[in-house]
């Protein structure tokens, strides 16, 4: 039992310890006076040419930033059946018909569809303009 107390008071000694903060400020480290001094070339060095920064540059600016709390679980749209992938998958992927706030199906990759009178046949025509993430046009 002896053994087992103070291996208790031991281990809870050392969480405490890595928990704690500490008061004192951080000193910078003195250089060392055994440095070597510095040489001067003969040859100049190159001096690169400046690229322009890219967050100067004439991007649009503005939209939405949105904030998680946690990771989704997925961005599979086959796999996605919590809210949080539900959101994203949401706005990566593009369907062929999409719902309004009327809860009316409205074309989103599509431009019409046409129904079989069997109603088993849906025919889709895709707009022209349709493209992939990667800007290729969609050929369908």
């Amino acid at each position: 039992m002896g053994r087992k107390a103070l291996l208790v008071i031991i281990s809870g000694a050392f969480f405490l310890a890595a928990c704690s903060t500490t008061t004192e400020p951080v000193q910078p480290v003195a250089e060392s006076a055994t440095a070597a001094p510095a040489v001067e070339s003969a040859v100049p060095a190159a001096v690169p040419a400046t690229a322009a920064n890219p967050l100067q540059a004439n991007h649009p600016r503005g939209g939405r930033l949105v904030r998680l709390f946690v990771d989704p679980p997925t961005l599979d749209p086959h796999l996605a059946t919590d809210n949080r992938s539900g959101a994203i998958v949401n706005e990566i992927f593009g369907g062929l018909v999409t719902i309004n706030p009327e809860i009316e199906l409205t074309p989103d990759l599509a431009e019409g569809w046409d129904i079989s009178q069997d109603g088993l046949v849906y025919t889709f025509r895709l707009r022209q303009d349709a493209k992939f993430h990667d800007g290729k046009p969609v050929t369908a």
